[in-house]
């Protein structure tokens, strides 16, 4: 049997071509020529038009949490929110506080919830008002959390009021 049996010479270098014998030698089949497919054949889908995904629907609001802080202190936050004289606070208890907008935008109203624990709820309010909001609380925030993680670690839903007569579509379970 003869495994190694041709020596070529290829650009002055040796090479060794390795041919197995005949009775090695195996058959496979080859796939079936495909057909060119024209390109009129083919259909298009016509290309939809994306909503954008901050696009709101009307009668929809939205609610964003951000924890921005190991804690808040309540009690100068208050009182920096009256010397600034946009909001109307009250106290909710000993770890909230509640501010409503004085300035109307729309229909609904813009509220926010702060928490001692460090998180702030806001209802309502604009991208730009939030980020303003969330400005304005660098200095009544002890432990303050890095804004990467912030932004990151932020909690965002929609929400819309029922028309009243009319069962909600969705079930709360409890």
């Amino acid at each position: 049997m003869r495994l190694f049996a041709v020596l070529r010479k290829c650009d002055s270098l040796a090479t060794f071509v390795c041919k197995p014998p005949l009775s090695w030698t195996r058959h496979f089949s080859l796939p079936a020529p495909q057909e060119s497919i024209s390109p009129l054949q083919i259909k298009k889908r016509p290309a939809r038009k994306k909503r954008p995904l901050d696009e709101k629907q009307p009668g929809s609001y939205n609610v964003v949490a951000y924890a921005t802080a190991e804690e808040y202190d309540l009690e100068s936050l208050a009182a920096g929110l009256k010397m600034q004289n946009l909001y109307a606070t009250s106290k909710v208890d000993n770890n909230a506080l509640h501010a409503l907008a004085k300035y109307q935008i729309d229909a609904e109203p813009r509220e926010i919830f702060f928490f001692r624990e460090g998180s702030v709820v806001l209802w309502n309010v604009s991208d730009l008002e939030s980020g303003n909001v969330i400005g304005f609380l660098k200095p009544y925030e002890q432990d303050a959390y890095s804004e990467k993680l912030v932004l990151g670690e932020c909690e965002t839903m929609n929400y819309h009021h029922q028309v009243e007569g009319y069962p909600c579509r969705s079930r709360i379970e409890r």
